[in-house]
């Protein structure tokens, strides 16, 4: 777990320096502004983070491992919603928000901010898979989903960046977001299916 968050935090916290690596100085205050902005999503993964392990033992145990499927597919599509609708959201007010809070030299970070979001937003389906595996003591693979997600990360920041500027470095971030939200989800839906099956095989028997 520990090794995991180091590889967490190289998969897509590290872009302020990749983009002052590989780009300009001003596009590392607008990323910043920008993620200033999306801080208050925190508190919506930390809310997720906290209730649905706790949630997803007891439908497992109510239930076994059909309710408990059920229950994470409700809440990766009750996720989705949210993600699309904060999205739309940003699109609205995103302009108003960043001139707002750090005045007309940032509008490149209000372009960029719906596409921002899409990262930590469709990033917290990890969670769900995430809340499934801690349930069936299968967590392995996070560690190598984050290690997957540093190393996409640090391929794309030189290419992605000095081409398209503070939208690359965007991409880079939702790169090292997303590339282990969909092994954790993949990893886990085919755990799932080896656990169905070996629990068929022996009730048959």
């Amino acid at each position: 777990v520990c090794f995991s968050q180091i590889f967490m935090f190289g998969s897509f916290m590290l872009v302020p320096f990749q983009i002052a690596e590989w780009g300009k100085a001003i596009w590392v205050a607008q990323y910043n502004a920008a993620g200033s902005i999306l801080n208050g999503l925190n508190i919506i993964r930390q809310a997720l983070g906290n209730h649905l392990p706790i949630e997803t033992a007891r439908h497992f145990q109510q239930g076994g491992l059909d309710q408990m499927r059920r229950y994470l597919e409700r809440s990766a599509l009750v996720i989705l919603a949210l993600a699309a609708l904060i999205v739309g959201g940003l699109l609205g007010v995103g302009d108003w928000a960043v001139e707002t809070l750090f005045g007309v030299r940032f509008a490149e970070a209000a372009a960029v901010l719906p596409y921002a979001a899409l990262g930590p937003l469709v990033g917290m389906l990890s969670l769900v898979s995430q809340a499934g595996g801690l349930v069936i003591k299968q967590t392995e693979h996070i560690f190598w989903s984050y290690v997957a997600g540093t190393v996409v990360s640090f391929a794309l920041a030189p290419i992605l960046i000095p081409t398209f500027g503070l939208l690359g470095a965007v991409w880079v971030s939702n790169a090292g977001v997303l590339v282990p939200t969909i092994w954790h989800m993949f990893v886990f839906k085919r755990q799932l299916g080896e656990m169905a099956g070996s629990t068929a095989t022996s009730f048959d028997e």
